[in-house]
């Protein structure tokens, strides 16, 4: 299973690019989605109290245990903003890491 974490600056087509090459089993993790869906108020990054942040992070961690440990047949797009860290989880789930080069997705 070939899972995916999308990188990238806010703002920069994350979750559009995770939603034109979803497939219909695929598990999408977009912290912004949940939190919208959790608190419309707290859609993006800069709205979102730290205790909701901190409990979408705890549940990324979460998927990422779950994915370790089982191997899951259906294919999970992680979102996740910071370089270091997508390439630190997509390292344990043995995924790969796709960013914004020169205005493309590679």
């Amino acid at each position: 299973m070939n899972h995916l974490v999308i990188c990238g600056k806010p703002g920069s087509g994350k979750t559009t690019y995770a939603e034109s090459i979803r497939e219909q089993s695929d598990i999408v993790f977009d912290l912004d989605k949940l939190s919208e869906t959790l608190c419309p108020a707290t859609a993006t990054y800069h709205q979102r109290p730290d205790w909701l942040a901190s409990m979408l992070i705890e549940w990324r961690h979460v998927l990422v245990r779950k994915l370790i440990a089982s191997r899951a047949d259906n294919r999970c797009i992680l979102i996740i903003t910071d370089e270091t860290s997508a390439e630190r989880v997509a390292d344990l789930i043995g995924g790969e890491v796709v960013k914004r080069v020169a205005g493309e997705w590679d």
